[in-house]
């Protein structure tokens, strides 16, 4: 696994389609660093499904978006 790369988040807002594809592309992680602090992380979904313990259907790793399904949160 790449090193993760961090960045405040006034640029992750700017770069964020940028970032995304530099996530899903070669894998390495994005911490946002916000108020000083690096609580946020933006990982490869097979990551956050390993480090979840979540098996992927039928084997396949790249689920379409629409099959993946998680909580609502209240913000």
């Amino acid at each position: 696994m790449l090193a993760p790369r961090v960045v405040p988040i006034t640029e992750f807002r700017t770069n964020l389609a940028f970032f995304c594809g530099l996530v899903a592309s070669n894998g390495q992680p994005v911490v946002v660093a916000r108020h000083r602090r690096q609580d946020v992380i933006l990982v490869r979904r097979d990551e956050w499904e390993r480090l979840n313990g979540v098996e992927p259907e039928n084997g396949q790793a790249d689920k379409p978006a629409g099959e993946f399904q998680l909580e609502p949160v209240q913000i």
